[in-house]
């Protein structure tokens, strides 16, 4: 048993590993492959669901295991996060900007999909499950949590246009994620708040 949890945990520091190579790449380096390129279109649509496909491979059992304990306890839990994390944003809006508005939009089926159930699905699965578990340690995972909060935050800079300010949402949201991980041990009640809060964000620019 102890031997699984050291494999499993070494299968996570590699994937952990590639993914920040991969983000590095991305976000400060000079893409050359005309085949990463493709992969990098559409949103990152197909390299989101291969990064999708191979954590759930390398760390199956453990996830299923997860989705498996997924209980009603929990999905309350995470309701009430939902609550705390959209009136926390609306306060800090409301007081920062004067208002709390999503601007209206226009969205494809590729593009609700992709937000809704890509998004949350890799985002949770790297930037929580993977850097918060390959460490027992409090103050690892406390470094490893500020070190996942800001990669996550510069990477959703286009959303906000780069505004400090208007970012914290996203802030916000890692650290909803990150209590409920940490709190339950369960990867899947983070996902479902990320969907969750998406699902909102949309629905508010619908109205």
């Amino acid at each position: 048993m102890e031997g699984n949890q050291i494999n499993l945990r070494l299968k996570k520091i590699i994937l952990l590993s590639i993914y920040i190579i991969i983000y590095f790449k991305i976000n400060f380096g000079v893409l050359r492959s005309t085949v990463f390129l493709a992969l990098l279109e559409n949103d990152q649509f197909f390299l989101n669901l291969i990064m999708i496909l191979i954590v759930y491979l390398f760390c199956r059992q453990e996830l299923d295991q997860s989705l498996k304990e997924l209980n009603l306890s929990m999905i309350k839990k995470t309701l009430l996060t939902l609550i705390v994390l959209i009136l926390t944003i609306y306060i800090y809006m409301t007081l920062v900007f004067d208002n709390f508005e999503v601007a209206s939009q226009n969205y494809t089926i590729e593009f609700l999909f992709a937000a809704i159930i890509i998004a949350p699905l890799r985002e949770e699965l790297i930037y929580r499950y993977l850097f918060l578990s390959v460490t027992d340690s409090k103050m690892g995972k406390t470094v490893l949590g500020v070190i996942s909060v800001l990669l996550f935050v510069y990477g959703h800079r286009h959303m906000h246009n780069g505004n400090l300010l208007a970012m914290m949402q996203v802030v916000f949201l890692s650290l909803g994620t990150i209590f409920l991980y940490v709190e339950e041990k369960n990867i899947f009640t983070a996902i479902v708040l990320h969907v969750m809060f998406n699902a909102f964000v949309i629905i508010m620019s619908l109205i």
